[in-house]
């Protein structure tokens, strides 16, 4: 009850306070003051600029939307099979596209101390429709096709460009 009657009184204080105020002072007399005249003379010495064309609109190119061949890849994960050799398995983990697509047959390939896998996109779409929403799949890969042991040393697996450094 006190605080509603502490803000009644500041919001009629406030508002007595206000109303004596104006943009002109008491007794100034409106007619007294002179308008201001502005110039429409363009001196001779201004050059004339012709007027410009409006400049058309800004229009986003068409472009067709890009298609990668290749899955989305999220995590790439070494694990070690403690088998007798010693197996190094890959399991990658990721997105595809749409309803329709599948990861097709895995490229392998070894460039130096860098394994590198391509997962490809393979479509299994027969003219039908197809979801437009993220599938996501795993995929395990034997990472030594060779069946012999790897030397100590520090190694990477490229997976469709993603790269996961691990050491034997």
């Amino acid at each position: 009850m006190k605080r509603t009657l502490i803000v009644i009184s500041a919001c009629a204080l406030l508002t007595a306070s206000l109303s004596g105020c104006s943009w002109f002072r008491r007794g100034d007399n409106v007619d007294n003051f002179e308008p201001i005249e502005y110039s429409t003379d363009i001196p001779a010495t201004t050059p004339i600029i012709s007027p410009q064309p409006f400049p058309q609109p800004f229009q986003q190119p068409v472009m067709a939307p890009v298609q990668s061949n290749l899955a989305n890849i999220d995590r790439i994960n070494i694990q070690r099979n403690p088998s007798s050799p010693e197996q190094l398995i890959v399991e990658v983990s990721g997105t595809v596209p749409n309803g329709c697509s599948q990861v097709g047959a895995v490229d392998y390939r070894v460039e130096g101390s860098t394994f590198v896998y391509k997962l490809p996109l393979v479509s299994n779409n027969n003219g039908g429709l197809c979801t437009q929403a993220l599938v996501p799949f795993s995929k395990r890969m034997g990472l030594n096709a060779s069946g012999q042991p790897l030397p100590p040393g520090s190694y990477n697996v490229d997976v469709n460009g993603n790269i996961q450094p691990f050491n034997i």
